[in-house]
């Protein structure tokens, strides 16, 4: 359900997961490794904090599922609202939740990231949420 335009078929619902293993991180889209595309951290992805490597994962994964004009737009936001409350040991999120998400960030909603709650979007990962 991804839009992005290349060969990879995106009709589906894809899954986001990130863990660690060995000391190192492991980003998969459907299982396969998802590429970094590197704009803040050469260093590569990272969770759970607003720094650069929480920044590339959240770009990257964005420009996967929703194409890089949108990403570029919304990254920032998608960090704060969901990769910086990402629990250290691993998450999970589908693209559904990802489009739920930015389809309501035009109206304002993603810059309200300080009150976004995933579940708020039918999310089942993994995911550290600030208590009230």
């Amino acid at each position: 359900m991804c839009k992005q335009s290349n060969q990879i078929d995106r009709t589906r619902t894809r899954l986001y997961e990130g863990k660690r293993e060995n000391g190192c991180v492991a980003v998969t889209v459907n299982s396969n490794p998802l590429p970094h595309i590197c704009r803040h951290s050469p260093d590569g992805f990272e969770w759970g904090y607003g720094g650069s490597g929480p920044a590339d994962l959240a770009r990257s994964i964005l420009i996967d599922c929703l194409g890089e004009d949108r990403a570029d737009r919304l990254y920032q936001d998608f960090k704060w609202a969901f990769v910086a409350k990402f629990q250290y040991e691993g998450w999970r999120i589908t693209s559904d939740v990802i489009e739920s998400w930015a389809d309501n960030a035009h109206n304002g909603f993603a810059k309200s990231h300080s009150n976004v709650i995933p579940s708020q979007f039918g999310c089942k990962f993994t995911c550290a949420v600030p208590s009230a």
